[in-house]
Formats: structure tokens, C-alpha cells, sequence
């Protein structure tokens, strides 16, 4: 499990059994990270994980789920502050303020007229209530994985992955199950209802009643200004409407016109343009003349464009939707929070995207990590981390840290120059570098500790090249994994090509396991022959034997 707010532990545990294990004393501390992530201070300075919820109120107050923090906080006055969650992820608190209480994987938010707060609260399969004097309460789900029928009380209906939700003007509340591939109602007298979906995922129904209708994953829900209920049927790449006889209809997708990729969130401005977040890294809308235009994104992943056209700018990940009063609209653009304006620009609101200074020359104690992925150690007690989510690669040193590589920003490119793009392994070799596998470039590159950055292996474009080409020509994809042994040999977890590969210190790449097909066979038999399923890491003992976490 990773602690994405940011704390990284570890403890050398010695190997004893039987009687000596009672005499053994364990000790576990913190060497680096800490849960600092701005709150009191500027949105635009504060730190968030993957936020996957965003809410609006009619004060403009914005609330976000940051999903891997475990919390739910609101910016006010350009201030951000928690107002649910301690960080650590698990369930309890009702009847508490939710400051103090605990939430596991919040996502999709929802405001009602009395300004009451609705978390689905995934991770723990309930939906909950924040009043607006602060307590916490849940409204609906029991904590199981599962879906219940209709017609038992709310706290004894079970959900299955409640992921977005959606509050109307008379206070019922719209669930969307992803899982259970149906929606499902929450009425102001405590009765819960099916609205779309017959729990079977699949693709059917238009024209006939939405509850014997077939979904898949759906997601984003959202109401128009006549009071309708539109739905993102993500796995259908579509999105459907609810008319007031209780019926379905497919609205948007599922044609050449109108073509989605998977499209996970939905949003109304107040001229009645319905907007549409995609996993093409772009924003759609529809309006209310008819055409169907991009509202953001250029449709590659990354961050720019911030101040200009927002149909030029790179979006991360659209995760949320939401508009304000204004017809702005509001973007949960992974760790970030982004506005498009009436005018078409668009600009942060929210999360520094870990850029900004996060600890570096201060204790590591006190540093800001994000998905730190993997560490290694150096004889001279040097501890060297590869911090996934800043595009980093830290080390720590006499109780201080500082960053050995990467900008804070994803580079994307060919060069050694360009950066650092979600590193996601590290290990050192016999001359004290350290390599890293620089996952979403596709290569891995060594690491000097006076800062200089070398390519070794991969041409930094995703592929798979033929056995024996050079390694600085070879394509890779995904690499998650690097290790070296005693005679120099690095090894690589091609993760996206289901292999491992040796690179000599002659310079001579080859497949030393997995025959490039997904599988879990072979075992017994020649490793070059045998099936991975995205291996993601490896390391050697000292007999030489390779060993590789084959993931999948």
C-alpha cells in the first residue's frame, strides 16, 4: 500500500526465528517525507494527490476530494484548508466533526440546497454527510463490496463502488455504483431507489425504462436546467439521459458526430452547454446551438498552457467537472485544479503540482514526497529515493534531502536534458551512480552525484526493438524496474513489454526472461521462454540469481 500523503518508512529487520524472536526489539520510524501540504496557506502553493471530486458552492467556495490524502478540503477566499479526513486512510467519525474523522479513497462531492456536503466515500463503500456546522455522518452504504436490492433503509443498502454523486433542487441524491453498473436514488426520506441500470454491465435499453437499461461503469452525473439527469457511461464511451417518463436515451457518443473516449465526467454551465471530461486528456462540449466543439485540451498529457487557449493546453488527467455562476469551468486536472474562463483561457486554481520548493536543504522529515516508488542505499549511508509524483529523484544525507534529478515538472523528450517523466525505479551501480528507470519516457538513464544525467538504455520513444540492437537504439516501454549485479550486468523490467532485459557492461542488450506475450506460464523452463505479466521490479543476490516481482 503507498501512504500518498507522503511519508516513507523503513527499518532494517534482522531474520531470527523461534525462541530469539521474543528477545528482538523493532523500532520503525520516519527518514523522510511528512504530511505538510499547505493547509492554511495559498491554494496555488498547497500540495494535492490524484483529485478525483470538485464541488462549487453558490459562494464560490470550492471543495475537492483529494482522493490519495484521504481528505476533503475547501479553498475559501483563495485559502485552502481540510475539513474532512485525518490523512490516514480507514472509516470512522460519524456523529464527530469530520475534521476528525477518517476517510478511505473519497471521490465524487455533491452540494445540496442547505449547504450540506455529500462524499462518496469509495473506499469505504458509503456515501457521507458533512453538515455545515462541520459533523460527519453516513448517509448511505455498509461497507461491504456488494449491491444490494432496492427497498432495505439506506444504512443497511450496501454499494458497490460509489463513485460520483449528484445532489437535485428537492434534495435527493443520485449515486452513480460504477461497479454495480447501475444509479441509484437517495430520497429525502430515507428510501433508495434504482434509477438507471439493471447491474449487469453491457449496453442497451434507449427507448424503453432506464431501470431494465444496461450501463457500464458509470461515472459523472449531472442535471441540465430543466431538472434531467445526464450520465457518463464510460464504459460504453457514451453519455445517456434520463427523460422525465423514466426512460433512457443515448445523447452523446457511440457516433462519428459525437465520438468519446471514455468519458468519466459531466458538467452544466448556466447557458446550458453540457460539458464532457474524457480520458483523451481533452474536455468536450456540446451546445446549446448544437456544436460539438473541445473546450480544453490538445490532447496530450502533461501541464502547459497555463494563461493561454485552453483548447491548446496539456491536460494530466481529467478526472471532475464542475461550472460556477459565472459559466467558468472548473477542471480536476490530477494534482491540480484548473479554470477555462468565458473567454476561453485557461489558468491553475488550485496545487503547486509539486514544482514549487518541497523541502529541499531543510530534514527529510519535513520534506513533501508524492508516490515515492522505490530507494536504494549507498554504502556511505546515502538513501536515495525515486518520488514518482514530483518527477524527482531525492536523496537523503546526514538527515537532509535534496534533489538529485528532475525538475518537479514531467519532461518529455529524447534528451538527457529533457527531465524526468513518473520515475518509478532506482538501484546503484558498481561506480556509485544511480540508475533510474524513467518509466514514461521509455528508457533509463544513470545519474551522477554531481548531477549529471546520462542516457543508457532505450531511445526514449515507447516500442519494442528486435535482440541484439544497441541499448541507446533499443525501444522500451514502461520501464518500472532496474537492478545491477556484482559482474555490472543492469538489468530491466520492461514492464509494458513483458520482459526483463541484461544490459552487459560490454554494451550488449538481451532478453533474459519473458517472451514479450502477457502470461503467467513457463515455470521450470527456460526464462526466455516463459510469460510476464508486467514485471516491475528485480533485484540480484549474490550468487547472481535474478529475482522479479512479476506484477500482474
Amino acid at each position: 500500500m503507498k501512504y500518498y500523503w507522503c511519508v516513507l518508512a523503513c527499518t532494517a529487520i534482522p531474520l531470527v526465528w523461534g525462541a530469539d524472536a521474543a528477545r528482538v526489539s523493532y523500532h520503525v520510524e520516519t527518514v523522510a517525507g511528512s504530511s505538510r501540504i499547505g493547509d492554511g496557506g495559498p491554494a496555488l502553493a498547497a500540495q494535492f494527490s490524484s483529485i478525483q471530486g470538485i464541488a462549487i458552492d453558490r459562494l464560490g467556495n470550492l471543495y475537492i476530494s483529494d482522493t490519495d490524502n484521504h481528505r476533503v478540503r475547501k479553498i475559501s477566499g483563495g485559502l485552502v484548508r481540510t475539513i474532512a479526513g485525518t490523512g490516514a486512510p480507514g472509516f470512522g467519525g460519524d456523529g464527530k466533526p469530520a475534521t476528525d474523522a477518517q476517510l478511505n479513497l473519497p471521490y465524487g462531492l455533491a452540494l445540496d440546497a442547505a449547504g450540506n456536503l455529500y462524499v462518496a466515500d469509495s473506499g469505504n463503500q458509503r456515501v457521507r454527510r458533512i453538515t455545515p456546522d462541520g459533523m460527519i455522518s453516513t448517509v448511505a452504504g455498509t461497507g461491504k463490496r456488494a449491491s444490494s436490492p432496492d427497498g432495505l433503509p439506506p444504512l443497511q443498502t450496501s454499494l458497490l463502488a460509489p463513485r460520483n454523486i449528484a445532489a437535485d433542487a428537492a434534495g435527493n441524491l443520485y449515486i452513480a455504483e460504477f461497479e454495480g453498473h447501475r444509479v441509484r436514488l437517495l430520497t429525502p426520506d430515507g428510501k433508495v431507489t434504482t434509477v438507471a441500470g439493471n447491474g449487469v454491465a453491457g449496453f442497451s435499453g434507449d427507448g424503453k425504462s432506464a431501470k431494465l437499461a444496461q450501463l457500464s461503469f458509470p461515472a459523472g452525473l449531472a442535471f441540465d436546467r430543466a431538472g434531467a439527469l445526464y450520465i457518463a457511461d464510460s464504459g460504453n464511451h457514451a453519455v445517456r439521459k434520463i427523460y422525465a417518463d423514466g426512460s433512457i436515451g443515448t445523447v452523446l457518443g457511440r457516433n462519428v458526430a459525437t465520438q468519446l473516449y471514455t468519458p468519466v465526467a459531466l458538467a452544466f454551465d448556466p447557458a446550458g452547454t453540457i460539458y464532457v471530461g474524457q480520458s483523451s486528456f481533452t474536455v468536450s462540449a456540446f451546445t446549446t446551438g448544437g456544436r460539438w466543439i473541445t473546450a480544453a485540451g490538445n490532447g496530450e498529457t502533461g501541464f502547459a498552457g497555463d494563461g493561454q487557449s485552453a483548447v491548446s493546453a496539456m491536460l494530466t488527467s481529467v478526472h471532475d467537472l464542475a461550472t460556477d455562476q459565472g459559466g467558468n469551468l472548473l477542471i480536476a486536472d490530477s494534482i491540480r485544479v484548473r479554470q477555462v474562463d468565458t473567454q476561453g483561457v485557461i489558468h491553475s486554481v488550485a496545487g503547486d503540482g509539486y514544482v514549487h520548493p518541497v523541502g529541499d536543504g531543510e530534514a527529510a522529515t519535513s520534506a513533501q514526497l508524492y508516490l515515492p516508488e522505490a530507494l536504494a542505499l549507498d554504502t556511505a549511508g546515502r538513501m536515495f529515493i525515486a518520488d514518482t509524483g514530483t518527477q524527482r529523484v531525492r536523496q537523503v544525507r546526514a538527515g537532509s534531502i535534496d534533489t538529485l534529478a528532475g525538475t518537479g515538472t514531467a519532461g518529455i523528450g529524447t534528451a538527457a536534458a529533457a527531465g524526468l517523466n513518473n520515475p518509478m525505479g532506482i538501484a546503484l551501480d558498481r561506480s556509485g551512480n544511480v540508475l533510474v528507470a524513467d518509466t514514461l519516457n521509455n528508457r533509463v538513464v544513470s545519474v551522477t552525484l554531481s548531477k549529471t544525467v546520462q542516457v543508457v538504455a532505450g531511445t526514449g520513444k515507447p516500442g519494442v526493438s528486435p535482440e541484439g540492437a544497441l541499448p541507446l537504439a533499443a525501444q522500451l516501454l514502461s520501464p518500472r524496474g532496474v537492478c545491477e549485479d556484482r559482474s555490472g550486468n543492469v538489468y530491466i523490467a520492461d514492464s509494458g513489454n513483458h520482459r526483463v532485459l541484461r544490459l552487459s557492461p560490454g554494451g550488449i542488450l538481451q532478453t533474459v526472461a519473458g517472451n514479450g506475450s502477457k502470461g503467467n506460464a513457463g515455470d521450470e523452463g527456460v526464462a526466455r521462454l516463459a510469460q510476464l505479466n508486467a514485471p516491475s521490479a528485480c533485484v540480484t543476490d549474490s550468487a547472481g540469481n535474478l529475482f522479479i516481482a512479476d506484477t500482474d
